[in-house]
């Protein structure tokens, strides 16, 4: 006899950050927020039929989103020298910058593009798209400078960190966001409840996200069905998982 379906999925997410001794950075990632529950919460009462959030094709799209805050007010200024490379200064004295790097020339002309070091890894047992994106009907006011370069791949076929990387507009070499100001839009492709799971990220699965980035198994410029079919044809899925289900949080 064929099993009922599971209508729901589980995501497990960790925060993730480089391995540097005597430091945890565990502690200044908050717990991502259920767009949908958000505005709920905040939702006029006295009007229950009249607004967006009862539109169905609006509340699905929010029951599979989930927001990130940032964690340390970072304000910063992208220079650039006589050889036209771009060097960040942190602008901000009063607390600890989050980390920032220049990994590659920006895409658009008159835009500089940078890694804000703020990263995740998400990872599902089923075949599950994720797409992350500004926080668009949020009030982010870090938007006034630049915003984060959309993308999406299924977290149930690859794993690896999902850094914020910011193309500023153009003309603009400044960037500012305040701590806990909405950072990402975590939007799930999926008609299924999505549950949330939290895990330690270990140097086990530092080393293999490490592997999976910098061994070129395929052709640059290859599809991500190319990635997909190579993760397939490897036992990593099975040995991420059982590490992550080791290191569970909630």
């Amino acid at each position: 006899m064929k099993s009922k379906e599971s209508n729901e999925v589980i995501v497990y997410w960790c925060p993730w950050w480089a391995p540097e001794a005597g430091v945890n950075l565990d502690l200044v990632y908050q717990n991502p927020v259920s767009i949908y529950k958000d505005f709920i919460s905040r939702s006029d009462a006295e009007r229950p039929y009249a607004n967006f959030i009862n539109c169905p094709a609006v509340s699905e799209k929010f029951k599979r989103t989930f927001m990130v805050r940032n964690t340390a007010e970072t304000a910063l200024r992208c220079d650039v020298d006589e050889n036209n490379e771009i060097k960040i200064v942190f602008l901000n004295e009063r607390t600890t910058n989050t980390a920032a790097g220049i990994t590659h020339q920006a895409t658009l002309k008159d835009n500089i593009l940078f890694e804000y070091h703020m990263a995740y890894a998400l990872f599902s047992e089923e075949s599950l798209t994720l797409a992350t994106s500004s926080p668009y009907f949020h009030k982010a006011p870090h938007m006034q400078y630049g915003a984060i370069v959309p993308g999406s791949f299924d977290i149930g076929k690859w794993y690896r960190p999902i850094i914020s990387e910011f193309n500023l507009w153009e003309g603009n070499n400044k960037f500012h966001i305040q701590a806990y100001e909405p950072l990402m839009y975590w939007e799930f492709f999926t008609n299924k409840k999505v549950i949330l799971k939290r895990y330690e990220r270990t140097q086990k699965l530092y080393d293999i996200t490490s592997s999976i980035v910098n061994f070129k198994l395929v052709k640059r410029g290859s599809n991500m069905l190319s990635r997909y079919k190579r993760f397939d044809e490897s036992a990593l899925r099975a040995i991420i998982l059982k590490e992550i289900k080791n290191n569970l949080v909630e």
